[in-house]
């Protein structure tokens, strides 16, 4: 390889492309998904600079970039309707039954366990009542 050859290399569109593989793979951590696809963007932009014109590279690394980006904002709003579906108390049942299935115990005595024995369960049906105060 001659060094023209490695002049003409894009280092920020190979970044950004590994950067939009990361957060595809990534993308059941919630928290991962998001930084790691802006930043895939951000060096999709920078690859740009002195006037080139995008390599194939580049939109490769733009396009999973904001595959991955979406696919964390799904995962993350799925995982918060989830929770707030299932702490409402007509969901209850289902809760401790999963609670049951992976901790051996009840929803409430896994609460009880976590936060100690003055937690009060009714503070979660207040809350989702409307009696919150």
């Amino acid at each position: 390889m001659d060094y023209t050859e490695y002049r003409s290399r894009n280092n920020f569109a190979m970044a950004s492309l590994v950067l939009g593989i990361c957060s595809l793979l990534f993308f059941c951590t919630i928290y991962l998904p998001l930084p790691l696809g802006a930043l895939g963007c951000l060096f999709v932009i920078l690859s740009r600079r002195r006037g080139r014109s995008l390599s194939g590279t580049a939109v490769a690394g733009l396009i999973t970039s904001l595959l991955g980006m979406l696919a964390g904002l799904v995962m993350f709003v799925f995982v918060i309707v989830s929770t707030f579906t299932l702490l409402q108390p007509e969901h209850r049942d289902q809760l401790d039954s999963l609670f049951e299935q992976t901790y051996g115990m009840d929803f409430e005595e896994y609460l009880k366990m976590f936060y100690g024995e003055d937690f009060d369960i009714e503070f979660l049906d207040s809350f989702y009542n409307g009696d919150f105060q």
